[in-house]
């Protein structure tokens, strides 16, 4: 009885470890400076990016991650010197030419991306989330704002059910977008399951200090 004591107490302690962790989100970081001048439509875990609109002319839709240079007409990156490139007449991006939409392999219950004003004027963006039915289920507008000019737009949903966003300038007026994050929770089986799985290490550990030599990681 006293040998399954601690056992039991390790039980305890990681179940006690694991429920606060459902509540916690595991952020995902979309950033473009990731893979300079390459198609990143599937470049990254848990999300697929494409460029929609009439004013997109590559023929597979693929998002790109492109430099945008003050001298190239257009703004800054928020973060590094790369952003989502949506287009092949340029990094801007607007509703009503093209789009940027990201589509996530399971629902997420929240989205961020910086919004770059871009153009001469001011000019605002607007980052929409939508259901698996194609349903709009959240929607943030930045203000317009001067070339060069950045706010991060987010949209959060409880339960998590957003299937897929569209980020992109309000009609008729060009931005930038840059660093898009989500966040995913594990879903509790897997936490239990986690759990079972080093209870088990635990226990065949303990077994395996008798007459056992350890194995060590050496350089080559």
């Amino acid at each position: 009885m006293k040998g399954r004591r601690p056992m039991r107490a390790a039980i305890v302690s990681i179940l006690a470890a694991l429920t606060p962790a459902e509540s916690h989100a595991a952020t995902v970081v979309v950033e473009p400076d990731q893979f300079p001048w390459q198609v990143i439509t599937e470049a990254f875990p848990g999300v697929t990016l494409n460029a929609i609109g009439p004013g997109v002319f590559t023929p597979d839709h693929v998002a790109d991650a492109q430099s945008v240079r003050w001298d190239a007409g257009y703004a800054p990156a928020s973060t590094g010197d790369f952003v989502f490139f949506v287009g092949t007449d340029g990094g801007s991006t607007s509703e009503s030419n093209r789009y940027l939409r990201a589509t996530f392999d399971e629902p997420v219950g929240f989205v961020s991306i910086d919004v770059i004003g871009a153009g001469g004027e001011p000019s605002g963006g607007v980052l929409r989330a939508f259901n698996t039915a194609g349903e709009q289920v959240a929607a943030y507008f930045t203000a317009p704002a001067p070339r060069g000019a950045i706010e991060t737009a987010i949209v959060t949903r409880e339960p998590r059910d957003i299937a897929y966003v569209t980020a992109g300038g309000l009609s008729g007026q060009q931005i930038v977008l840059d660093n898009l994050q989500f966040a995913t929770v594990p879903e509790p089986s897997a936490l239990v399951l986690a759990a079972v799985g080093g209870l088990c290490l635990v226990g065949r550990n303990r077994r395996a200090k008798r007459g056992s030599v350890p194995f060590r990681a050496l350089k080559p």
